[in-house]
């Protein structure tokens, strides 16, 4: 099964439309399921987006 990646760019914006959309009332599955993307990449992408914004590195 072939990898999707993304760019840094990409993922930037896609984690920025996965917070909002908790706010419209959709839930993780669903709007991963709209960004394309699964439960675990939009669990792990926030790991490193919070990361990367309070200064730790992985």
């Amino acid at each position: 099964m072939p990898c999707n990646h993304f760019t840094p760019e990409e993922i930037d914006h896609k984690r920025r439309e996965a917070k909002i959309l908790p706010c419209q009332g959709q839930i993780v599955q669903e709007g991963a399921r709209r960004l394309g993307i699964t439960e675990q990449t939009d669990y792990r992408w926030r790991k490193v987006y919070i990361a990367r914004f309070n200064g730790i590195s992985f």
